[in-house]
């Protein structure tokens, strides 16, 4: 959420709805894989992120750079970059959503 505050409630809102058509046309569109984003130090989008999940208790988690290489083992990162995931950070097919409008 480094874009801003503003976003959140949006976000928190496009979920009901997704929701709600999914129970209206049985149709599956939100995956929730969760969501990384890797980081130098002190990046303002990092740090903006990881202050609006404590402040709109989002569940996160920060993680260290020896964490990440551990849990993330594919992302080729150099000895300065740190993560944050997301758990419930997700994706909706463009393609699904736009069918279960109709």
């Amino acid at each position: 959420m480094g874009e801003g505050a503003e976003y959140v409630p949006l976000v928190r809102r496009s979920h009901e709805l997704w929701r709600q058509i999914e129970d209206e046309t049985g149709a599956r569109l939100p995956t929730q894989c969760g969501g990384v984003i890797l980081s130098r130090p002190a990046s303002p989008f990092f740090e903006t992120t990881r202050a609006l999940a404590q402040r709109f208790a989002i569940g996160h988690e920060r993680l260290s750079n020896a964490q990440l290489r551990d849990r993330f083992p594919m992302f080729a990162v150099d000895d300065l970059t740190e993560g944050y995931y997301e758990p419930e950070a997700g994706y909706v097919k463009p393609e699904a959503a736009v069918a279960s409008a109709r």
